[in-house]
């Protein structure tokens, strides 16, 4: 189960769309590059929060006032997950504004499935490009970010069907593909409306 946003007093410089909760998934332990013993999940997510490092943590429940935090400074792909009725699972998500959308580079590849499942859970969907403008900043995002520059992405704003794009830097240009890549691992980047 994917929920997006739990108050926990952080403050007001981050707001709860910032943060996707998981509940009974866990970080599995290859992936845990800390452990501490807090008394709320609250807490353990505020661990997270002060590690400059930390990108997710896991809360486990294991009575009324003790939760054990498994923090990782990996940022573990949703998939990864593994199951655990007492957690929950944070992730700190930060979305860039673009005109009326906020978008993600999602720097782990997947396929587009996958990809289309973490939006989904992050409350957006794949990105749409709906303007030059729009792919002339996806190009910057990029580039910004050093990444791979193949993404997957919806043909259409409710479209289901496997797409990808690249871009190519001797035209600065995004060219998408008509051809379905449903199995293909690749970057993607995820778009929401908050």
């Amino acid at each position: 189960m994917y929920v997006v946003g739990m108050a926990c007093g952080i403050g007001p410089e981050v707001m709860n769309k910032d943060l996707v909760m998981i509940h009974a998934r866990k970080i599995p332990s290859t992936f845990i590059n800390f452990k501490t013993t807090v008394s709320s999940a609250c807490k353990c997510k505020l661990q997270c929060f002060i590690i400059p490092d930390c990108l997710c943590i896991t809360a486990e429940i294991i009575n009324i006032t003790s939760v054990s935090c498994q923090g990782s400074y990996e940022d573990v792909p949703y998939t990864s997950l593994e199951d655990n009725n007492n957690t929950f699972t944070f992730y700190w998500r930060k979305y860039e504004r673009v005109g009326n959308w906020y978008y993600r580079v999602g720097l782990e590849e997947a396929s587009w499935f996958d990809a289309s499942m973490v939006c989904y859970a992050e409350g957006g969907q794949l990105m749409v490009a709906h303007s030059d403008l729009l792919q002339q900043h996806l190009i910057s995002l990029f580039n910004s970010h050093g990444y791979k520059l193949h993404i997957h992405y919806n043909k259409e704003v409710m479209g289901n069907r496997c797409f990808a794009a690249y871009i190519d830097m001797s035209v600065t240009k995004v060219v998408f593909s008509n051809v379905e890549f449903c199995g293909v691992l690749q970057s993607y980047i995820c778009q929401r409306n908050y």
